[in-house]
């Protein structure tokens, strides 16, 4: 079985273009690991927050959002889903994925997501398991978020957990946008104090991955678990579970292409430099 894995477009276009371009018949199905456009007005929004304690669906909150997500930021990412969206859905290959906190379920009124969506659910394909789950953990300041897909460590262990009982770990690849906890989540020393002002003191280090997540991987043992969203921590770590953290295709050019055979993993990595 053979894949390719892409994911944190900063909504590049033309590197979405240049996947286009590749020679897909080599692979079984594609793997996308969330996040379309670029989330830098969101990140600006949240730093804010951070900086001035708002809590959620608060007055302030929303003039804060006119200030910091205006119409026309709202409106270029929403073009850069459009565009990316109608590429994805002329390539000819099964796009199997999870949404990011940066695909917003305001851009569902635009368009159809062009994945198999693989959120809390099981796909079964050449007798291994796909199982995924959306969005980041919530922040300390946040009791919901819907829109950013954001879940609780509760909610989804017990999901993940549910799911896992259902298949075969040693033949399951769990798809993430969120990393675990302590696995290649960590975040640059300038961005720990806005790390510990969104998830509290677990992240006084910089790391921003999911507790409930760790804890269904160290229960279970998949072979495998292919994550994004923390673009600066990019790698591989080889434990039971196989972890990859793909980084930002939209910064690094770079895809992932794994092959898998009697539960032997080879990973290698392709650039989309034109």
């Amino acid at each position: 079985m053979k894949f390719l894995i892409f994911g944190d477009l900063l909504g590049k276009k033309n590197i979405v273009k240049k996947l286009s371009q590749q020679n897909l018949r080599r692979y079984d199905f594609l793997i996308y690991t969330g996040d379309i456009p670029d989330p830098s007005v969101f990140k600006h929004l949240r730093e804010v927050k951070v900086q001035k304690g708002i809590n959620e669906n608060t007055d302030i909150e929303k003039e804060l959002i006119k200030d910091t997500m205006p119409y026309n930021a709202l409106k270029k990412a929403t073009k850069e889903v459009e565009d990316i969206v109608n590429i994805l859905l002329q390539l000819k290959k099964p796009i199997y994925g999870v949404l990011g906190n940066a695909d917003l379920k305001y851009y569902s009124q635009f368009v159809s997501w062009p994945f198999i969506l693989l959120h809390n659910k099981i796909e079964t394909i050449n007798d291994y398991h796909l199982i995924g789950y959306n969005g980041r953990p919530l922040y300390i300041f946040e009791e919901s978020n819907d829109n950013e897909n954001a879940f609780s460590e509760i909610q989804v262990q017990k999901d993940l957990d549910r799911l896992f009982q259902q298949v075969d770990p040693r033949k399951t690849i769990l798809i993430t946008h969120a990393p675990p906890f302590g696995l290649l989540d960590k975040v640059k020393k300038e961005m720990r104090q806005y790390a510990i002002g969104t998830y509290g003191n677990k992240a006084k280090n910089g790391n921003l991955g999911s507790l409930g997540i760790l804890r269904v991987i160290e229960k279970y043992k998949p072979l495998l678990h292919i994550f994004g969203h923390i673009h600066e921590n990019e790698g591989i770590i080889k434990n039971e579970t196989t972890f990859i953290n793909t980084g930002s295709t939209g910064e690094t050019n770079r895809i992932y292409i794994i092959s898998i055979d009697k539960l032997e993993i080879s990973i290698s990595t392709s650039s989309l430099k034109p």
